[in-house]
Order: structure tokens, then sequence, then C-alpha cells
């Protein structure tokens, strides 16, 4: 019998200035003795303002922003430099594959890696681009 995939699109701003895309792939065959495998894409642009920001009044013109920002014309309590540091968005893109297996009901032991790239970290078009790969396994058990 093939395995039944569900598959789930999310577009979201989380803030004022950063918007995400995730879209996942889920086999919907968790049963005792099968494996079973899902992957993950997620997309974020970010903008150079965040919780540090300070609020100020745009009346004027000049201080305007749209989603996402790429300058950052206001003071920030967790980066003084931000004024003139900050000059783009930055990109994050991470594409996780995972499984698992059922071990008996309720049993089941997994594994996830996942890729992470960073295209202008801390909002500076002058970074060069980061990334990471992350492991995870474990065991989890319901009741």
């Amino acid at each position: 019998m093939p395995s039944e995939f569900l598959i789930q699109k999310i577009l979201w701003a989380t803030n004022t200035d950063a918007m995400q895309l995730s879209t996942m792939a889920i086999s919907d065959n968790k049963q005792y003795g099968k494996w079973y495998v899902s992957m993950n894409l997620f997309y974020m642009v970010h903008g150079t303002h965040d919780k540090w920001t300070l609020w100020t009044d745009v009346s004027d013109a000049s201080l305007y922003v749209s989603t996402p920002s790429t300058q950052h014309n206001t003071g920030n309590n967790g980066d003084l430099g931000a004024e003139t540091a900050r000059n783009t968005a930055s990109n994050t893109i991470i594409l996780g594959l995972s499984g698992g297996y059922t071990v008996i009901e309720n049993l089941n032991l997994y594994g996830e890696a996942d890729y992470i790239f960073i295209e202008n970290p801390g909002n500076i078009s002058s970074n060069a681009p980061i990334y990471d790969i992350q492991l995870t396994i474990g065991v989890s058990y319901s009741l």
C-alpha cells in the first residue's frame, strides 16, 4: 500500500518586519513495524528591525519603511550601531528531512537532519553567508 503524504503550506508575517513561507510533506504511515518520513522547507526574509528597535513617530515620511526594511533609521536598544550598519534584509532557508521507525505501538525512534543557510546575516550586506547542519536523534513514547 503506498504511503500518503499531507502537504502543508503556510505564509505569515511574525512581526512588522519579517515574512515566512513554510511547506511540509508528512507521510501518514506511523504504524507498528513501519518507517515514516517527512520533509520541511522554510524561507524567511527579515528586515533590519527587530524586537530591540525603538518605537518612532513616523509622521515624517522619511521614516516610513516597508516590509522587509533595508535601512534602520531609528534607535535600537540591542545594537547601538544598527542605524549605520544594517543596510539590507537577511534571507534564511532551512531544508529538513526527518524520519523514524515505530518499534512498538506508541514507541518511536526518530532522527532529523537540517541544513540552514543565511544570506546577509545581521542585516549587513558585506557579511559573508553562513550555514549550519544540525542533526537530531531521539526516542519518543506516548501514552
